[in-house]
């Protein structure tokens, strides 16, 4: 495994705040999402299967289908305008809509191998009763399982039982249905990488720094500085030490100060990033791993290093350095970053398809456009144009992977926590379960329901953007989706492994 040097969840977080512009947190989306979005769609779907379907004759399963599009119509019909801290009955809507197709499905597969037991029916009957006009009193927006555990229990029910396995037409031997408890689940039952919340990464410092202090540490890790320089180009040292002397000295003239902290500060930031690469110590070290993410050129890439290191700590002998040698410097980090990130990725996204049975969770991961080979690609492309002295063509392939590898990064953590809890768990169940279910007080991320509910919104609605060719408003949308996954990415994972370090780097060095 290629270890970072700062947790993932920072980078991501770091990463998204950047690609979204830490943008405020204003209003979530734009008059035009509520009048013909996705939930406007989706309610517009439903109408007209719901029409469709009343036509036909009535029996179990159709009138079941039936009764569940229109607790969906409802759902969406009510919760399209709710505020961005309420929308948790609009994604409830949304998931309900995914569940007819799984339960169309079910019924289909469980009529053709006579399946449909009488428990089964039974169940059905019961739900078609409590939910054969939809909702009959509309529960809050923030909170739409006032209304719906108890309508939708008897088809939680009746969807345990088609989907436990046993012999067809009967319930001998079958296991006892389960009907998933909850869709919120404690910390302690996830996969590995929990943390204690963070800061906030857009809030304030507390207080204003002491300068006195702040000067004290700067002398401190000066006095390191000359070793570190030589261990990069030997015959450096002696100018740093001398370099570092005068920085001292100027901290203590009032005249000089403010631009001897500048300074300083400057060049601390550039040499705490580039004084070890992503991928740099497993390429010296000929590890496999490293050697597989740079694509069998680590020897070209320890080349141009060790030249564009050289050249850094040559411009930065007169104690100013030169914009072009950190830019390059830069350059050649972020593409060594995004090949670490893009080489982890694949395998760490595995089973996030079963992210939705999580009731925090509520998009189709599909729906989300992460592709990891396209990821891989921009990544290669930017590796030869480096390698070539393009700057620009890998500036412009760093560019798109700014977009593309923060979110890719946040969903991969998030499955990484999530799947091996919610592989196991029964398709349509968890779907029902993750509607009608609200977290308990010690629930993971319960606190931060609405903020998953706004997330799977916008995700939702950027999809339909990008799908109906709106490309400005799904570019927006996606941009809100980013600065606000920005907040809740810190509380996910503490996994320091091939972080997403690209934006980071970036924002270090004062880019």
């Amino acid at each position: 495994m290629i270890r970072g040097a700062r947790g993932m969840a920072q980078a991501c977080a770091a990463a998204l705040l950047l690609v979204a512009g830490a943008r405020a947190m204003g209003a979530a989306m734009p008059p035009e999402v509520r009048e013909a979005g996705a939930v406007t769609a989706a309610a517009q779907s439903m109408r007209r299967e719901i029409d469709r379907m009343s036509a036909a004759p009535p029996g179990p399963a159709r009138d079941a289908a039936l009764a569940l599009r229109r607790v969906a119509f409802d759902l969406l019909a009510r919760g399209n305008e709710a505020p961005d801290d309420a929308q948790a009955m609009a994604v409830a809507g949304l998931r309900l809509v995914r569940a007819c197709t799984v339960l169309d499905a079910a019924l289909a597969s469980a009529e053709a191998e006579r399946r449909m037991n009488p428990a089964v029916v039974a169940a059905l009957a019961r739900f078609v009763r409590a939910a054969e006009h939809g909702l009959d009193a509309p529960p809050p927006a923030a909170e739409p399982e006032r209304a719906l555990r108890e309508v939708l229990a008897p088809m939680r029910e009746a969807a345990a039982l088609l989907e436990a396995k046993g012999p067809a037409g009967s319930t001998a031997g079958v296991p006892a249905a389960v009907v998933p408890a909850t869709a919120w689940p404690e910390e302690a039952q996830l996969g590995p990488g929990g943390c204690a919340p963070g800061p906030d990464p857009g809030a304030a410092p507390d207080g204003e720094p002491d300068p006195g202090a702040a000067d004290l540490a700067r002398l401190a890790a000066m006095k390191g500085w000359p070793d570190a320089i030589a261990a990069m180009n030997a015959p450096s040292r002696e100018r740093f030490v001398a370099l570092t002397k005068r920085w001292a000295a100027n901290l203590k003239l009032p005249a000089e100060q403010a631009a001897a902290r500048a300074t300083i500060d400057r060049f601390a930031r550039e040499l705490e990033t580039f004084r070890t690469l992503p991928l740099e110590a497993g390429l010296r070290a000929s590890n496999p791993a490293a050697s597989e993410a740079a694509l069998g050129r680590g020897k070209d890439l320890l080349g141009a290093i060790d030249r564009q290191r050289k050249q850094w700590v040559k411009a930065w002998s007169d104690g100013r350095g030169t914009p072009e040698s950190t830019a390059a410097m830069l350059r050649l980090a972020r593409v060594l970053a995004a090949l670490e990130a893009s080489n982890a990725l694949s395998p760490r996204l595995a089973g996030a398809r079963n992210l939705e049975r999580w009731g925090g969770w509520s998009s189709p991961v599909v729906d989300l456009a992460i592709h990891p080979k396209a990821i891989a690609g921009r990544g290669a492309l930017a590796l030869e144009s480096l390698l070539a002295g393009d700057a620009a063509g890998a500036d412009l392939q760093l560019a798109k992977l700014d977009d593309e590898l923060p979110l890719a990064w946040f969903v991969a953590l998030l499955a990484e926590r999530i799947v091996p809890w919610a592989a196991p768990r029964p398709a349509l169940g968890s779907v029902l379960a993750a509607a009608a279910d609200a977290p308990a007080a010690d629930s993971w991320m319960g606190s931060h329901r609405a903020e998953w509910a706004l997330l799977g919104r916008l995700a939702a609605e950027e999809a339909h953007a990008r799908a109906t060719g709106n490309a400005p408003l799904a570019a927006a949308l996606r941009a809100e989706f980013a600065s606000r996954a920005a907040r809740l990415a810190p509380l996910i994972h503490r996994d320091g492994a091939a972080a997403t370090r690209m934006a980071e780097i970036a924002r270090a060095v004062g880019r």
